[in-house]
């Protein structure tokens, strides 16, 4: 079956949708509003689209080069031919892509006791016609203490359990920050648009985000939690059921129990791998700050702010 071409005029949004950043929120409200974005002349391409259906396979630090320009060859046409054939089908003149899958995972993050440090390589799958001034990319950023807290819960899910005195001393002080995840996004495509925000500020600016995204206005999923974090006592308890081939065979269950068992509430606190109030804590809130602060300064158009009074006080 041929693959139709691009419309011209084509806008597209491409949602990269860091891990823990309300990214299923938006996504789900994507997926909600398919039909009506349809009939505007949007064509949506979320993880089930993509998920199991085109069998992508993204590249990773861990491959060989010779793997690596495979995977880049065969999910940059992959995904060329996806695109296009959502354009076709929806008549449309919009295109809008969110997948994190695209950027790395929770898992590397933690792993390589990092920040995305691979997302140059792995945005490499993404077909060359995005760089150009009709495709915006959208990105949020988190504050590092609870971002990589809720990566400890995430891989949980993937049976990767990491020791969290490795975690603490790895993580504190990142000499890689949200600026040069963002800076490697620019240096991919940089014909391309950005639009930025923190996770933060998005109860505030979600009609924006959304508008900037879809050209108009999406109501917003207003469902079940979508996901729910772990508390400490369910990370702990977690932690002395890995070992047991029970775990390894069926870890879904086992965080199912846990939740259930310690749900998090007034008598089990949060999983947090740094207390609020400890040193190490602030200064990643610290870095953070600073680090928004070089984002705004380097990209101030590409800022979806809350407020007038935002951006003097950040």
């Amino acid at each position: 079956m041929p693959v139709p071409p691009a419309p011209p005029d084509l806008t597209v949004s491409v949602h990269l949708g860091a891990h823990k950043t309300a990214t299923t929120y938006i996504q789900r409200s994507l997926e909600g509003a398919r039909a009506e974005l349809t009939a505007r002349g949007v064509a949506l391409v979320l993880p089930r689209d993509i998920r199991g259906r085109i069998g992508l396979q993204n590249p990773a630090a861990r491959f060989s080069v010779a793997e690596n320009d495979r995977r880049i060859a065969e999910g940059r046409e992959k995904l060329d031919a996806l695109f296009r054939r959502a354009c076709a089908e929806a008549g449309a003149h919009r295109l809008v892509v969110s997948e994190e899958t695209l950027i790395g995972s929770s898992r590397h993050n933690l792993s390589s006791q990092s920040l995305y440090d691979d997302i140059g390589l792995r945005l490499e799958v993404l077909p060359g016609w995005l760089n150009s001034p009709r495709t915006t990319f959208f990105f949020s950023t988190r504050a590092y203490p609870g971002f990589f807290a809720s990566n400890a819960t995430t891989a949980v899910r993937g049976r990767a359990l990491f020791d969290a005195e490795k975690l603490r001393i790895g993580l504190t002080g990142p000499g890689r920050g949200w600026a040069e995840v963002v800076g490697d996004i620019r240096a991919a495509f940089p014909r391309a648009g950005l639009a930025l925000w923190r996770y933060e500020d998005l109860a505030r600016i979600e009609g924006r985000v959304m508008g900037a995204l879809t050209g108009g206005a999406v109501a917003m999923y207003d469902g079940p939690r979508l996901t729910t974090t772990l508390s400490q006592a369910a990370m702990d308890w977690l932690h002395r059921k890995a070992e047991t081939p029970a775990f390894r065979e069926s870890p879904r269950k086992f965080i199912r129990r846990a939740r259930a068992r310690f749900p998090v509430g007034a008598d089990h606190p949060p999983y947090r791998l740094w207390a609020p109030e400890s040193a190490p804590a602030q200064d990643l809130e610290a870095a953070y700050a600073r680090d928004w602060q070089a984002i705004r300064a380097r990209w101030p158009d590409a800022v979806i702010a809350h407020g007038a009074a935002e951006s003097s006080e950040r």
